[in-house]
């Protein structure tokens, strides 16, 4: 019977070892270094002021050096943007990969809406590794449907109003408890009325935001029915989300709560390709 000769390893070979597993993690760390600038940069591109930061987090020891990461993270605030950052471009190449994209920016405004929060995540994006490596820039090839929600306080959405309905003085916005409260002025025939509505706000088609169950006065006095519904019919939709925020197919409203002093918009997200149209 032989016995097995234990594998010695030399001091030199240990050696040799370390310094190939240290040469690695530098190079790794390197490369996450770039991976986020790179990324930071071609964001400023479309996300303008305020602080921005980006994090990616490689999946595994050496996942960069392989072009995969398990979380690459967005955060933010005191930002202006007039589209969202990320759009998907058709092509060919290599591809790196990011398990979960996610973005969190605060006090963040989208065209003419300033938002509280703004918080996504999306799933299995795809982006082209050549570029990335050596073009130093960010393509996308293809990203899984995430999950989105803004919120947006009553004085921003007073604003908000304001910009979108010119020639009415809006004085006040209040969001209780499930219910948007509007007080304005409004000119009729050359006479000011003060008007004030209480109502829901529902999402419909995936696009608009209407009030809805409103209960309508003017000059303090309760008005028939009929009158209120003409009165939403000039308001609605209070919100388009492709004419006022320029979202097109990237975001599919769903769900918005009310409540005490903020309104929570919840959604679906995708990226597009920009030949796709993003205008309906």
């Amino acid at each position: 019977m032989t016995c097995a000769r234990p594998i010695s390893v030399s001091s030199d070979g240990l050696r040799d070892a370390a310094f190939a597993l240290l040469g690695l993690a530098l190079f790794s760390g390197l490369a996450q270094q770039r991976a986020e600038s790179v990324l930071k940069r071609d964001l400023r591109k479309t996300l303008v002021g305020g602080m921005l930061r980006t994090r990616v987090e490689p999946s595994g020891a050496f996942g960069l050096l392989a072009g995969r990461s398990s979380i690459t993270q967005i955060t933010g605030s005191g930002i202006r943007a007039d589209m969202l950052p990320l759009r998907i471009h058709s092509g060919r190449g290599p591809l790196a990969h990011i398990r979960k994209l996610e973005i969190s920016l605060t006090d963040t405004s989208l065209r003419n809406l300033r938002l509280v929060r703004f918080k996504a995540s999306l799933p299995n994006v795809d982006f082209d590794s050549n570029h990335a490596a050596f073009g130093g820039h960010i393509v996308i090839r293809r990203a899984g449907e995430g999950t989105a929600e803004a919120e947006v306080s009553e004085e921003a959405l007073r604003s908000f109003l304001q910009a979108k309905f010119p020639m009415t003085k809006i004085l006040e916005v209040r969001l209780t408890n499930g219910t948007a409260f509007v007080r304005a002025e409004v000119s009729v025939l050359g006479a000011v009325i003060l008007a004030e509505a209480t109502a829901k706000a529902v999402p419909r088609e995936g696009r608009y935001l209407f009030l809805e169950e409103a209960v309508v006065k003017v000059n303090g006095r309760p008005v028939p029915e009929a009158f209120a519904r003409n009165i939403l019919r000039t308001l609605n939709p209070i919100l388009d989300i492709d004419r006022d925020l320029g979202l097109g197919k990237s975001f599919t409203l769903e769900k918005v709560e009310i409540r005490d002093g903020t309104a929570v918009v919840f959604g679906r997200l995708r990226l597009v390709d920009p030949n796709e149209g993003l205008h309906l």
